[in-house]
């Protein structure tokens, strides 16, 4: 292959794998409602003075329960912190947020308890935080007798069917035009195949908590398929 012609396929088929991220991001933000930031929730309860100290042994046990520690700053507690087990399919309960507790005790025969949680860091698509989010303060306030479940959707699981989808774009429409397909789309299937292996042993490792299983195995498919089509077509193409 000419240099030239070899630096296109090449750039040809890294811009494919970026694109590949960026449609994927879309997608999870758009399933997510377009929510960004730090998703912010305040809320307040008004609790009798002769249940107060149920109430907040209970909030104190359950906020132990889940794993949130003080962080040394009054009616603060930190959760969260990533591992190398998150790669492919963190759990919502990894992803580091804040909680922070007041209680307003001035009135007479109430008390005012306030509760606000949200996400040390940004959330650049809610796939699934916002829900949690609930789900925490609904718990801890006592709402509700149980922790509910809200599993991740796996970002690496929609990177790979979008991938694979990707893979055969260029695959029909590189060929189609007369430009180099052949390294484009190899580049493109085993990126995504090796991701989608990825993604399933993340989300299998962590079932019940992370989802995407679908996806994945339907972008290892597809980048399977267009990489075997890929070496046929090469092979068809020099006879």
């Amino acid at each position: 292959m000419e240099p030239l012609l070899e630096l296109l396929s090449h750039g040809i088929g890294f811009g494919f794998v970026i694109a590949g991220m960026v449609l994927a991001w879309l997608i999870g933000a758009a399933r997510g409602g377009w929510k960004f930031g730090k998703v912010l929730r305040r809320v307040e309860f008004t609790v009798d003075r002769a249940q107060l100290a149920g109430f907040l042994e209970r909030l104190q046990r359950r906020v132990a329960e889940l794993g949130f520690t003080p962080t040394g700053v009054a009616g603060q507690y930190l959760q969260g912190g990533a591992s190398l087990q998150d790669f492919g399919a963190f759990t919502h309960a990894k992803t580091p947020k804040l909680l922070n507790i007041a209680m307003d005790d001035s009135g007479q025969s109430q008390a005012k308890v306030h509760l606000a949680l949200e996400y040390v860091n940004w959330i650049v698509a809610d796939t699934g935080e916002g829900a949690y989010r609930d789900a925490v303060l609904d718990y801890i306030s006592g709402q509700t007798e149980a922790m509910k479940v809200v599993p991740n959707r796996s970002f690496l699981a929609v990177c790979t069917l979008v991938g694979g989808i990707l893979a055969w774009v260029a695959l029909l429409g590189l060929r189609a035009v007369g430009l180099p397909f052949f390294e484009p789309t190899l580049t493109l299937g085993i990126t995504y195949f090796t991701l989608g292996v990825f993604a399933v042993i993340a989300i299998l490792f962590k079932r019940g908590q992370a989802t995407g299983i679908p996806w994945a195995i339907g972008g290892i498919i597809a980048s399977a398929a267009a990489i075997v089509a890929d070496i046929v077509l090469r092979a068809i193409s020099r006879l």
